[in-house]
């Protein structure tokens, strides 16, 4: 029987990993008061704003938008060495694959990485497919999605099940009649996986660093239209014949992927939505069915200029090379930045005072990352006698969900605060929305209640919990929260709050036991530590019944 679980700039390095390599390569549920944000009014002027150039000489333009669009394209690709006499300097050239696949694109013993976007369900053998779309309206209602074409894009690949490398190909567009209210009907679907693979690693498999799903309203346009603009359509997804442009979440609608997956290694996952419910399926043939259904949420924007000779020196700081060529040069230019982990909120910061605490544009989002615990800095504090957050979510098929409306955000699961035994999590936003308006908060932290017990060294008992929103200042804020426990999660919401730069902490607690023997201490079980190994990769994991995460072998 199935078992489930259920869960009701370029500026700076974009992570350790794949993300760093693959971005210089292509261009359950609980039922709350409603603090959910209000669905974004049709803009599609808002939604496919993008940073430029001012023109003014000098002038830099910063770009900190959501770094949860999914344009990019599949691709199957290595580094190969480019021939050159001797004392040449050594150069390497990117090689995409393409349908040829590994065994015909380079040598062996080289490094592959790839991005997979999934295409539609085929029939009941497939895998690393969308198997259905669909949406839920506000009486409940149930609306199935109709895919009504796939994108042929240039570098699909096969896929190689036994290297476990999904096949990557275009993008799909579905049809969902009356599910967006006036807004567009018709929404790009964009599910996947990046990872990389070299023949020498241990496994002789792929390792998956990221997976992803994402679906926005759409309009769609012929590249072959004389009046057709790339930049200005602001193409959520595209392929050699037409682009599909960003149009706004109108109505209060849920939308539902379901989704079979060859590999799920990664247990934690971080939204652009609201009130997730997910639930995980592992099926005979060891396939991962994944059905999450939530709802929209919408993102400030951010786009702000200045003249480098108005940077504080923490800001200059922050761009590398030399500051001759900084000042003269580079201004006139567009740099992006991430939107998670610590130097994003150094980025916020010194941004401030030409953002002047105000978005530029709300946009409107549906989307979905894995966690990888090997790019998170921060993974979680060692609690006394007991295991951190990466070693508690070991052998989890969903450790937890975190969630929020925040232009910048940690890039991890909430970190375990020894000293406070609070879980902490990092936000940040301007306070006004475009429109002058306070932009309210909103965040959802849902736990694995076995996670919650392993940090916190909890017995079955009940676990009960509260949340407090803490501002720059060190005072508390006011907000709308909810805690409870079902279904083997913890779900933890908090709305309503303001921004810039607030600190979420859920406190965890449990009654403590009465012993019946007073002065007689209970036994305690001892932890074992054992040693997990990943290619070159070593981790130590302490618990009372240790198991090593997924993708690792005990030693």
């Amino acid at each position: 029987m199935a078992k489930m679980e259920t869960l009701g700039p370029l500026a700076v390095p974009l992570g350790n990993g794949f993300k760093n390599r693959f971005a210089g390569v292509l261009a359950a549920a609980i039922t709350v008061t409603a603090i959910l944000l209000p669905p974004a009014a049709a803009d599609s002027k808002a939604e496919r704003m993008r940073a430029t150039d001012t023109g003014i000489p000098g002038t830099t333009t910063l770009n900190f938008s959501s770094g949860s669009e999914p344009w990019d394209p599949s691709a199957l690709f290595t580094y190969q060495k480019v021939p050159g006499g001797p004392g040449a300097i050594e150069k390497r050239n990117i090689a995409i694959c393409g349908m040829e696949g590994i065994e015909k694109c380079a040598p062996a013993g080289v490094e592959f990485l790839f991005r997979a976007n999934f295409p539609p369900y085929k029939d009941e053998s497939s895998t690393n497919c969308i198997e259905s779309f669909w949406a839920v309206d506000e009486s409940g209602m149930r609306i199935q999605g109709v895919m009504q074409y796939q994108l042929n894009v240039p570098d699909r690949f096969p896929g190689d099940i036994e290297r476990h490398i999904p096949a990557g190909e275009g993008a799909s567009i579905w049809k969902i009649p009356g599910a967006n209210g006036s807004g567009s009907d018709l929404f790009a679907v964009v599910v996947g996986q990046a990872g990389h693979y070299k023949d020498t690693f241990s496994s002789s498999r792929s390792v998956i660093d990221d997976t992803f799903a994402s679906i926005q309203p759409v309009e769609i346009h012929s590249m072959s239209d004389p009046n057709f603009n790339f930049r200005d359509l602001g193409c959520e997804v595209f392929d050699t014949t037409l682009c599909a442009a960003r149009e706004s979440f109108v109505a209060k609608s849920r939308y539902g992927l379901k989704i079979r997956f060859q590999d799920l290694p990664l247990t934690w996952f971080r939204g652009r939505m609201d009130q997730p419910e997910i639930m995980i399926t592992s099926s005979a043939e060891t396939r991962k069915i994944v059905q999450v259904v939530a709802s929209p949420i919408t993102v400030p924007f951010v786009t702000a200029s200045a003249k480098w000779s108005d940077f504080s020196p923490t800001l200059k700081a922050l761009y590398p090379g030399d500051p001759e060529y900084l000042r003269t040069s580079f201004g006139n230019a567009v740099w992006g930045t991430v939107e998670t982990g610590d130097v994003a909120f150094i980025y916020f910061k010194e941004w401030q005072p030409f953002i002047k605490d105000q978005a530029t544009a709300m946009k409107s989002y549906w989307s979905l990352h894995s966690i990888n615990f090997d790019e998170a800095p921060r993974p979680g504090v060692l609690h006394v006698d007991h295991g951190t957050l990466f070693e508690c979510s070991a052998g989890v098929p969903l450790a937890g969900v975190v969630t929020s409306n925040a232009l910048v955000y940690d890039n991890g699961p909430p970190t375990f605060n020894r000293q406070t035994q609070t879980l902490d999590y990092k936000v940040a936003a301007p306070h006004f929305t475009n429109a002058g308006e306070i932009l309210l908060g909103s965040y959802n932290l849902k736990i694995n209640s076995e996670v919650a017990r392993c940090i916190y060294g909890f017995s079955k008992a009940p676990i009960s919990a509260s949340i407090e929103i803490i501002d720059e200042t060190g005072n508390s804020r006011v907000a709308t929260t909810s805690v409870s426990e079902s279904n083997g999660y913890l779900n933890l919401r908090a709305g309503g709050f303001t921004y810039s730069s607030p600190l979420l902490k859920a406190k965890l607690k449990q009654p403590k036991t009465i012993v019946a023997n007073a002065g007689i201490s209970p036994k305690r079980t001892p932890s074992i530590t054992i040693t997990c190994v990943k290619g070159k990769n070593t981790r130590k994991v302490t618990a009372v019944n240790p198991k090593c995460p997924v993708g690792y072998r005990k030693k």
